[in-house]
């Protein structure tokens, strides 16, 4: 069923007073999140809301006012809600994964939520898990002697291991080599494609954006100031200009080349393949 927010705003401080004035971290926000099949770019400048958000999903955070709903549990109408389903439906990746990993080994750490929603046979769940993330040698190490791009591994292994819906994670790429951040979003897509996942991703990098989001969801100051196809997003300058965005590096390129070159070009290509084979058509084979 998903995660759907209804005119949700959210304050991190409530004042006693009735009348005083209550700054809000989010407004008045409206979202509708399948439970598969969407991979989900959230962006927006340091400040804007975007970890506020994506703990509103799990319910590490409750609304102030709104609904809030993921699946058939209504977070904001009912106190006395169930967290286990709602946390196996939906798994948050803090952006530093020191803040999740708690156990003495590698494994155990990756157990710990198979084992805390009943699953059978947690000790297999984590070596196939370990296997899939490709940190099986870090099984019988301790999570606090690795790192940072391996504690990152096995943080992600250890929400993967519960098998939820709908995968969230914050800044993912942040700290990673060139090689590291490839192989992850990569597997992210598999993810997505083979299992039908959806992904959310909170992420700055608009390279990350262009080559593997479907939907963008753009905050600045608490609002919501898009939510649209990535290819919208980028034709659309008043929001990249407005929430200081930046283009992907491909679609300056384009721009510069269309003005360089005075050609009819489609500067939004975000593939290194695509740009090659828009320059091919309209510049020909004369000009290579």
């Amino acid at each position: 069923m998903g995660i759907h927010l209804q005119k949700v705003s959210f304050a991190y401080h409530i004042p006693k007073k009735r009348k005083s004035i209550i700054h809000f971290n989010l407004q008045d926000i409206s979202i509708d999140i399948a439970s598969q099949d969407e991979f989900i770019a959230l962006v927006g400048h340091t400040g804007s809301g975007k970890s506020t958000l994506v703990q509103l999903f799990n319910a590490l955070l409750l609304a102030t006012r709104g609904s809030v709903q993921v699946g058939e549990y209504h977070l904001t109408k009912n106190p006395k809600f169930a967290l286990k389903p709602i946390r196996k439906q939906v798994g948050l990746v803090f952006q530093f994964p020191e803040y999740q990993i708690f156990e003495e080994t590698v494994e155990k750490d990756i157990m710990f939520g198979p084992k805390n929603f009943g699953l059978k046979h947690p000790d297999l769940i984590a070596k196939e898990t370990a296997e899939i993330m490709n940190i099986t040698p870090l099984l019988s190490k301790s999570p606090f002697n690795l790192s940072g791009g391996q504690m990152r591994k096995v943080a992600i292994a250890g929400i993967l291991a519960s098998n939820p819906d709908i995968l969230v994670l914050d800044e993912p790429t942040s700290g990673l080599d060139p090689f590291a951040k490839n192989e992850l979003l990569l597997f992210l897509k598999e993810q997505h494609e083979v299992y039908h996942k959806t992904i959310i991703i909170i992420t700055h990098d608009m390279e990350v954006v262009s080559r593997f989001a479907h939907r963008v969801l753009v905050l600045k100051e608490g609002q919501l100031m898009y939510d649209g196809s990535k290819d919208n997003l980028f034709k659309n300058q008043e929001i990249i200009e407005s929430c200081n965005l930046d283009y992907p590096e491909t679609v300056r390129m384009m721009k510069y080349l269309k003005e360089m070159l005075h050609l009819p070009l489609d500067i939004y290509q975000y593939h290194l393949e695509d740009v090659f084979r828009e320059l091919k058509a309209k510049v020909g084979d004369d000009h290579e």
